[in-house]
């Protein structure tokens, strides 16, 4: 073969092994992928389980805290914020806390909800006029239509 000069070299890629979140293929280390990277549909926009909190109410002012992977995230309300406003505030919270950035946590909020690709140990306010509800994995949508429901129903805050 000489020096080398004209030599053909052959490379092949095998495609398959390829981690391609949002293709619909589960592949390591994907917990899921449903084929899209929409966020709250169950599945986070990092192809892993996603959970939530949700929030209900208008903040009074006070404060919102989540814990996530035994992180504190904790932030102020004020009067007259809505429940989409503090969802919203609480989800870049997430997403700029160096510990969580550092183990990737992703978090977004949607609507009244806060969705992440991280479970939430736990969730609370101290804020008169928020109320959070923290549902059980899988039943997140079904349950905050339920207990929206029940307070606009009942006028009574669940938790």
């Amino acid at each position: 073969m000489g020096n080398g000069r004209g030599a053909v070299w052959i490379v092949s890629i095998d495609t398959a092994a390829v981690d391609v979140c949002g293709d619909g293929d589960l592949t390591v280390p994907e917990t899921c992928d449903d084929g899209n990277l929409s966020a709250g549909d169950g599945w986070y926009s990092t192809c892993r389980i996603e959970d939530e909190v949700g929030i209900l109410g208008t903040a009074q002012g006070g404060t919102v805290q989540v814990i996530l992977n035994g992180v504190g995230v904790l932030i102020s309300t004020s009067a007259g914020q809505s429940a989409s406003t503090v969802s919203a505030n609480l989800a870049s919270a997430i997403n700029i806390t160096p510990s969580l950035q550092a183990i990737e946590v992703s978090s977004v909020g949607i609507g009244p909800r806060v969705v992440s690709d991280e479970t939430f140990d736990t969730a609370g306010s101290m804020d008169p006029g928020l109320f959070i509800v923290v549902p059980e994995p899988g039943i997140g949508l079904m349950l905050m239509a339920g207990v929206i429901g029940l307070n606009l129903l009942y006028g009574r805050r669940a938790r």
